[in-house]
């Protein structure tokens, strides 16, 4: 992708530009890191999905980098984009139309790779949706071939789930994937940048995420993991980021059951669960995505064990003496997102503390 020669700052006659595509929570912290680094923004939110307007957009922007921040982001818009602007879409076209499209990232995981991966089928209708599950088994869980919902899943526990989960998810093309018994979702995140003309791979420490009924309550960084888990881990991450390609940071979803590792996903950009990278890392997962895209030095160390945690249950108007006190639990920080979530974190000796105190921002915030 392009590399630019120099770093031409909002100051010059012909500044570095950066068009960042959707105005959300990692669109405006993408933002802030491409600005913190010298460069021009401009941040587009309107008919993300709609082809010709995003194409009239970059007509008029002429970007030297296209960053996607929003799944609504229309890929065959990228791909004409970087037709008119080459290497221009970061990390790529291919890699946001692969990681965008759930069957094309199972075909690539599973058939060209060889990962070890859920039990999965897919369904056009609720009876091979119904079908599906009756071959798969109980629990499982069905979300849409193209992954443009924003989370968008649906547990099902026995047949009386299936025709809820076709009508909420659309009446569309889906996959029905077994669940899986895991120990520990694991996020690895890994940034492709360059390293003395080369491409390479920095992975940051692992992150475990704790779910509930398919929502994420938060995340602990570093989890620890065996030598050989953590080995196999990384191997994982790095053959399905090297599949897809591109240059940026990827968030790679991955399940641990005892000693094995199964894949999940993978996010071409920074996910919710990376957000403890803010106070665990020296730089954090918007700030080494924007690095890696600019072809900039990545430094992926951990300087403390971290946690986060989000909740959606903030009152709309919190007592200064509450908000204060809320931030006297030690090394904690509060966060608000664009839409509208609320992350507490904190950093502690152990993960365990740190977890601990998260959760005491939370609670002291919704008290």
């Amino acid at each position: 992708m392009f590399t630019p020669e120099f770093i031409s700052t909002p100051a010059s006659n012909d500044p570095t530009r950066v068009l960042i595509l959707g105005n959300c929570e990692l669109g405006q912290n993408l933002a802030g890191a491409f600005r913190g680094l010298g460069v021009e923004v401009i941040i587009h939110d309107t008919q993300l999905s709609d082809p010709a307007q995003l194409i009239d957009v970059a007509r008029q922007v002429s970007p030297h980098i296209v960053v996607p921040a929003s799944d609504r982001v229309s890929v065959a818009a990228l791909k004409e984009i970087e037709a008119i602007y080459p290497n221009s879409v970061a990390p790529s076209s291919r890699a946001l139309e692969a990681a965008y499209n759930r069957e094309t990232m199972r075909t690539i995981a599973a058939e060209e790779l060889g990962l070890p991966t859920s039990k999965f089928s897919y369904a056009d209708t609720l009876e091979q949706c119904a079908q599906a599950t009756q071959d798969l088994g109980f629990p499982c869980v069905a979300k849409p071939v193209e992954n443009t919902g924003g989370g968008t899943m649906f547990v099902l526990r026995d047949p009386s789930d299936v025709a809820a989960a076709w009508k909420h998810l659309g009446n569309q093309r889906i996959i029905i994937e077994r669940f899986v018994d895991f120990d520990a979702a694991v996020l690895m995140l890994a940034v492709r940048s360059i390293n003395q003309g080369k491409l390479s791979t920095w992975f940051c420490e692992p992150i475990a995420q704790q779910h509930y009924e398919g929502e994420l309550l938060g995340a602990v960084q570093p989890v620890r993991l065996s030598e050989p888990v953590l080995d196999s881990a990384r191997s994982v991450t790095a053959r399905i980021t090297n599949a897809i390609g591109g240059r940026g940071l990827f968030a790679v979803e991955l399940f641990l059951v005892g000693e094995d590792i199964y894949f999940s996903g993978v996010s071409p950009r920074p996910l919710p669960g990376g957000t403890v990278t803010r106070v665990s890392q020296r730089f954090s997962q918007s700030e080494l995505h924007a690095r890696a895209i600019l072809g900039l030095p990545i430094d992926a160390t951990l300087t403390s064990p971290g946690a986060c945690a989000f909740t959606n249950r903030i009152p709309a108007e919190i007592p200064r003496e509450r908000f204060a006190q809320a931030l006297t639990v030690p090394e904690s920080d509060i966060h608000f997102n664009a839409d509208g979530a609320v992350a507490t974190m904190a950093t502690a000796d152990d993960i365990h503390q740190a977890w601990e105190r998260a959760i005491a921002v939370r609670e002291a915030l919704l008290a």
